[in-house]
């Protein structure tokens, strides 16, 4: 997190219903969760081309078996035909005596194990053979005409119909013609036939028209690597060779689409087509993960004093002593650290809101939170601190839950962990204080829109309403700090905490606490530090307030901490 490393600007957003005894966030808006459905179930079929008939000297299809792995469920194609002296192939059918209604060609669905059979088509004295030639040698990546000959018979002067094209890997089928290099007459259905005749296939160069990346943002910790993946269009384009290059090397390298995290910092990485020279490009935020404040152990006042304005009966004051020092991360998690961690796939932020890698990430809950913490962990080689289920690897965890979940709820801490956690609430309230005892951190009880992202548009406590309410979350680190270095402590974004939430913090009524953990069971999360869409009043430190642990919304953020 240190120089340009993405910055957490709090999410300040508390839209939220107060009651005296009880403030909680009340849903508004839908859940942004992504929904995962069950792994379907991976079939294969086989397709089994019968040359139908017994003659010596024929030859089979090559391949004689197709397979069909769903979700797919057709073959990829036809393969090549086979030969009957004597015969014209006519196509393959689920009956050997042959049939209209059962046809078989590259677009017939497979649900089963099956078996077609070649349909033959005997030459009399008075036929003439059409011979369609794919007019190539490529060694793969092709397909024959299907079918490749094809009989007149008088009284009838020219062919039903031409055969399906043939394809080619990189071209694009143009015609037949009666001479392979094109310079005789082009055939087509209506051509009269009077001879055995060959036929062959024209191509045409097929141009690159343009190329796509798997992603076009990504996010790196210093270290780390991540492949693109760029998809040249068309599919059957002549020339798919690309190039690539970083706007930025000192922060990220790019070979062959591999991308190199180098330093924090944001670089745009370009893929280029060598033909036509069409362009994609994915932004790469890299940040480094080490910009933590050290937190002195010490003893506090937690909770407010009965003259504060608009205190509430859950700020009981009692004396808090934290024995341990700890480390605290300067800004709340980005969205650029959200992506390197998580994947673009988890991004749920909206330019509405706040979009990019230095403004702090939201719509995640409780659960999203924790999985950060131990994804993190894992990454830079920590010992991960939450445990569920007997494993510290998220990937074990299953599906992050969408409702209450009691096995997800009974995440423990491991005894001597050294990874990144969320804070516990008094850690969160003795930091933002930093050793000041008012309402807010910078030593006063009024708060202004020039100190935090807030809706300062109603006065608190008789504070200047002078400034401008954004209306959502902005850069992290764009107001100053508290005396202990952390960022928007008041505002931006609410922040998760690791408890469970009790009206009296988990303990006896103003009873005196050391290390106090919080509640030891219950259905909703601490939050804390107000956000972007509440008043002042909401922006204290002393403020508390708490949601369902599985609950997404627009003004909910975290920040770590770590031993």
């Amino acid at each position: 997190m240190k120089n340009q490393i993405a910055r957490i600007t709090l999410f300040s957003v508390f839209v939220l219903f107060i009651s005296c005894e009880n403030p909680i966030v009340k849903g508004i808006l839908p859940d942004r969760s992504k929904k995962n459905g069950e792994t379907p179930t991976v079939t294969t079929y086989t397709v089994t081309f019968n040359k139908n008939n017994s003659d010596p000297g024929g030859t089979n299809a090559n391949p004689r078996t197709k397979t069909v792995t769903t979700p797919a469920t057709t073959i990829d194609a036809l393969p090549a035909a086979p030969h009957r002296n004597g015969y014209v192939f006519n196509g393959w059918n689920t009956r050997s005596g042959g049939g209209y209604s059962t046809v078989f060609t590259v677009f017939t669905p497979v649900t089963a194990d099956m078996i077609v059979y070649a349909q033959w088509q005997e030459i009399q004295p008075d036929d003439y053979v059409v011979t369609f030639d794919k007019n190539h040698d490529d060694a793969d990546g092709w397909a024959e005409a299907d079918p490749e000959q094809k009989l007149v018979r008088p009284p009838a002067t020219t062919i039903d119909q031409l055969p399906v094209e043939p394809t080619r890997t990189g071209y694009t089928f143009a015609e037949w013609n009666t001479e392979d290099d094109g310079t005789g007459t082009a055939f087509t259905a209506a051509v009269a036939v009077t001879g055995d005749i060959t036929v062959y296939a024209q191509w045409e160069i097929s141009p690159v028209t343009g190329v796509s990346l798997n992603t076009t943002t990504l996010g790196l910790i210093v270290g780390q690597n991540a492949t693109l993946t760029a998809t040249v269009s068309p599919g059957n384009a002549t020339n798919k060779t690309v190039t690539w290059a970083s706007s930025n090397t000192a922060v990220a390298t790019v070979s062959g689409g591999t991308v190199h995290a180098v330093k924090s910092g944001t670089t745009t990485i370009t893929v280029t087509t060598v033909d036509g020279g069409k362009t994609a490009q994915c932004t790469v935020w890299v940040y480094t993960s080490d910009d933590m404040m050290w937190i002195p152990a010490g003893t506090f006042t937690m909770g407010s004093p009965t003259g504060e304005p608009d205190r509430q009966t859950n700020e009981t004051q009692h004396p808090v002593t934290l024995t341990k020092d700890f480390y605290m991360s300067k800004y709340q998690v980005t969205q650029g650290q959200w992506i390197a961690v998580m994947g673009s796939v988890e991004d749920r932020t909206e330019s509405t809101y706040g979009k990019g890698a230095n403004y702090p990430v939201y719509y995640v809950s409780w659960y999203d939170a924790i999985v950060f913490c131990n994804k993190l962990s894992i990454t830079e080689g920590l010992t991960p601190a939450y445990r569920i289920n007997g494993s510290t690897n998220p990937s074990d965890w299953g599906t992050i839950p969408t409702s209450n979940n009691a096995t997800w709820d009974a995440a423990a801490i491991v005894t001597g962990s050294t990874g990144y956690r969320l804070p516990t609430e008094a850690q969160w309230e003795y930091a933002c204080r930093a050793g000041t005892s008012t309402a807010f951190n910078w030593g006063t009880n009024q708060i202004t829109m020039g100190q935090a992202n807030f809706d300062g548009r109603t006065a608190y406590n008789g504070s200047s309403t002078a400034g401008t309410y954004l209306g959502r979350t902005t850069t992290v680190g764009s107001y100053a700090p508290n005396e202990w270095g952390l960022y928007d402590m008041h505002g931006n974004v609410g922040e998760w905490c690791g408890d469970s939430y009790d009206a009296n913090y988990g303990g006896p009524w103003g009873a005196a606490a050391t290390d106090p953990p919080g509640a030891a069971s219950g259905t909703s999360r601490v939050l804390r530090g107000g956000s972007w869409g509440g008043n002042g009043a909401y922006l204290r430190s002393a403020f508390r307030f708490y949601h369902f642990p599985y609950y997404r919304y627009f003004y909910l953020g975290f920040r770590l901490v770590r031993p």
